[in-house]
């Protein structure tokens, strides 16, 4: 127990932390949500791992948006905290390509994220303790056969060590199931994430664009 209360004050914080971003994220009781069910069945030694990685997001984000900063210059400057911060590199290419129409995400090898930009929280209805408990298919809703896709690409890059490259994935629709809220997804870019020393593959990178269709759907290309 003392792990979920250690990862309830972390939620919090970063509820906090990112809010000085202008999200307004609702605050949320995790003690009597349903990814606390979730969590209550986690390995407390993985609990200590996931409030420890928190912690260093909430780090990477304290120095809050800078003076006159536009979203795009914000992505990169984090993006290269986290990668500084834990020793790995990416083609320079991506950063050549980023707009601040874009998200970023990086995954270990094992399909966990461990990197998302900020941005993806102003679209996302979900709080904290689901996007971290509750499994992405009881999230969001995409066509099976895109997934399998999207894998079939994920595993091409991770086991060819490929730099950097423009998948070969169809211009889809995401549904959030708990709004119901459609979005427009373009999986834009994939590139391998590096040990900066040795160069051994770690995890990978992607850039997508997702657009609320409510709002025009217009995905960058």
């Amino acid at each position: 127990m003392n792990q979920l209360n250690a990862l309830d004050t972390t939620f919090e914080k970063l509820t906090n932390s990112l809010n000085q971003f202008g999200l307004n994220l609702p605050d949320s009781d995790f003690s009597k949500s349903e990814s606390f069910d979730h969590a209550k069945n986690v390995d407390p030694n993985l609990l200590f791992q996931i409030n420890t990685s928190l912690q260093s997001y909430i780090d990477l984000i304290n120095d809050g948006p800078l003076a006159e900063e536009s979203e795009e210059a914000q992505t990169k400057r984090h993006l290269k905290k986290f990668l500084t911060k834990f020793g790995l590199t990416v083609s320079d290419k991506v950063f050549k390509v980023l707009t601040d129409k874009h998200l970023v995400e990086v995954n270990s090898l094992s399909h966990q994220q461990i990197y998302r930009s900020i941005n993806f929280f102003k679209l996302c209805s979900y709080d904290l303790g689901a996007l971290t408990f509750i499994p992405w298919n009881k999230l969001f809703h995409r066509p099976e056969e895109i997934t399998k896709k999207m894998f079939e690409e994920i595993n091409y890059v991770i086991q060819n060590n490929i730099e950097y490259m423009t998948p070969n994935i169809p211009v889809h629709f995401l549904t959030e199931l708990c709004s119901e809220k459609k979005f427009g997804y373009k999986f834009y870019k994939i590139a391998i994430v590096e040990d900066a020393e040795t160069g051994a593959p770690m995890g990978y990178l992607t850039i997508i664009s997702v657009k609320n269709v409510l709002d025009q759907f217009q995905l960058l290309h």
